[in-house]
């Protein structure tokens, strides 16, 4: 990027992007630059299939440019548009482990050879936590792409190619690439808005995706398959690219996910960057709870709910449904989106009779797109299963755990759960309390936890079901006389009356009313239900203080998508 406007516009975009609440971090490269300086020397470099050719003394010369004056000039740039950006290559704190590339070429006669390009790598490994240090303290981290080997041998990397690498280690929600045309075109150079994955790949074997396209497309194209919710392949030459892309809906560039891409989102900068854990535009996950008199049917509930992962909104990062039988409990979950999933499909279609059901639609924030991090969460206490599902975002949450419970993924939920387990455990030792007791301690310990970011979540032991609320849950009973209720994500209706005695009674909690037709309540900040034999038993208002502080001062707010929908 060398025009002063488009360097101006990135500028303040990325400033942008950091005040309202994203995480941006910048990976740039620098050929142009590196070989003006080359030709000042007197020194030329090759190039093979588009990859500089890097001896020693071109080393140094790339480690002085792209480490240097390349890195500098972009952090700077920030910093005068008032962002605090700070610039790193990969052998800070060992950011990028890297390895030699070893590069392969088909010649015409079909033989496969090894091409040497001397000091040019591949990351192997990043190292997380250096990044998540600067983002969390509100600095814009600046990466030049080199990396270093176990040896302490320098590498030089190309930048799309560590962007990729950093987005699938971050579980970043986007990867955008920087081009200088339009982005993804067909065979008759229309530009292509938006690609699945199967489609990049289509376009690849056909030859309609070619020369060098193919390198940015398949680093985009791994970076997807690799867990990051959406790669972008924007014009960089168009002014304010960035803020374009996200908000408005035809963009300047080309979208690849692998989601519905009816709900896939837009988002560019210019140069290579990714946005780890946007804090906008979709809320997180949707929780289902049902607790009741007698063993009654969730498909009613659970063919609206999963709407919601792909149809009517966008919680497609997997699904989970957990129902108990007398003591025991049936869980499915599955990392595929509810509407795509053939576990979805079955518990929509069977009908699932239970006292006491708890089902989650994932919208990742925190934890990969991965089976393990798929809500409801089960683990057994006291001769008993419990069962939780999580909608928030815990921020900075790192309570101490003695290993009687221990997360088997990575989400803030699944800790969360082990932590109140860990506390009951504490407090009642090996006798199992009374569902008042439960309650009571939950009531002390969840506006603790709440103190750290949005916490509402659902808890059952098979006896009953424990609910509690920082933002979005709604609550409604249903029992005698039924009447007859209709969904709001989908154009299906039901005549409970049919279906039902005078002794049934159902109580649903969810995130958003699924009825369009019937009185919901919301639950109050900081409120905990008890649900049994399908009624309120017990309630309580529990005081965050977090809630009380960001009421009294707004500014302290931190929005997540937990708070939108």
């Amino acid at each position: 990027m060398t025009d002063p406007e488009l360097e101006s516009s990135f500028a303040r975009d990325i400033v942008l992007l950091k005040t309202v609440g994203l995480n941006p971090i910048v990976v740039h490269g620098g050929g142009p630059q590196v070989d003006s300086l080359l030709k000042q020397l007197g020194r030329e470099s090759d190039r093979i299939d588009g990859m500089r050719v890097t001896d020693p003394a071109t080393m140094e010369v790339v480690e002085m440019v792209l480490g240097g004056s390349v890195n500098k000039s972009i952090v700077n740039l920030i910093n005068q548009h008032g962002g605090r950006a700070i610039g790193l290559t990969g052998k800070d704190g060992n950011l990028l482990r890297a390895q030699k590339l070893l590069m392969e070429k088909t010649l015409a006669d079909g033989t496969v050879t090894q091409i040497d390009l001397g000091l040019v790598g591949e990351v192997t490994g990043v190292k997380t936590d250096v990044l998540e240090m600067f983002t969390q303290s509100d600095f814009i981290p600046v990466i030049a792409p080199l990396g270093v080997d176990e040896d302490g041998q320098t590498y030089n990397i190309n930048a799309d190619l560590v962007a990729g690498k950093v987005a699938e280690a971050l579980g970043a929600e986007k990867l955008i690439l920087l081009t200088n045309i339009s982005g993804v075109l067909d065979e008759n150079k229309n530009l292509l808005t938006g690609l699945s994955t199967q489609e990049v790949d289509r376009l690849i074997e056909t030859g309609v995706i070619y020369g060098g396209m193919i390198p940015k497309v398949g680093c985009a194209l791994d970076a997807v398959k690799g867990g990051v919710v959406s790669a972008h392949i924007v014009d960089g030459r168009v002014p304010h690219a960035t803020l374009l892309e996200i908000f408005t809906d035809h963009g300047v560039g080309t979208l690849i996910t692998n989601r519905l891409l009816r709900f896939a989102s837009r988002c560019v900068v210019m140069h290579n960057i990714l946005i780890n854990k946007m804090l906008y535009e979709y809320t997180m996950c949707q929780l289902l709870g049902m607790n009741c008199a007698a063993p009654t049917d969730i498909t009613f509930s659970f063919r609206g709910f999963s709407q919601r992962a792909g149809i009517t909104s966008d919680h497609s990062d997997g699904f989970g449904i957990a129902f108990f039988e007398d003591k025991a409990c049936r869980l499915f979950v599955d990392n595929q989106s509810a509407v795509l999933s053939p576990i979805a499909e079955l518990v929509r279609n069977y009908p699932i009779k239970s006292r006491n059901v708890i089902a989650h639609i994932r919208k990742a924030t925190q934890g990969k797109i991965t089976l393990e991090n798929s809500h409801p969460f089960i683990r057994e206490l006291w001769g008993r299963q419990w069962i939780f599902a999580h909608n928030g975002d815990l921020h900075n949450f790192h309570p101490h755990l003695s290993g009687r419970f221990t997360p088997v993924g990575s989400t803030d939920s699944e800790l969360a759960f082990c932590y109140l387990l860990e506390q009951l455990v504490l407090r009642f030792g090996y006798f199992e309390p009374s569902l008042n007791d439960v309650f009571a301690l939950l009531e002390e310990i969840s506006p603790k936890i709440a103190e750290y970011g949005t916490f509402n979540f659902c808890l059952s032991n098979g006896q009953a079901l424990f609910s509690y609320a920082t933002t979005k849950l709604h609550w409604i009973v249903r029992e005698y006389p039924f009447t007859y209720a209709r969904l709001v994500d989908i154009d299906v209706d039901i005549d409970f009356s049919q279906f039902t005695t005078k002794e049934d009674r159902v109580a649903v909690i969810t995130t958003e009313p699924l009825t369009q037709n019937e009185v919901w309540t919301a639950y109050q900040p900081g409120e905990m239900i008890l649900f049994k034999d399908g009624q309120v038993i017990k309630t309580a208002t529990t005081h965050v203080e977090r809630l009380a502080r960001e009421a009294a001062d707004p500014s302290l707010v931190r929005v997540t998508k937990a708070d939108q929908y």
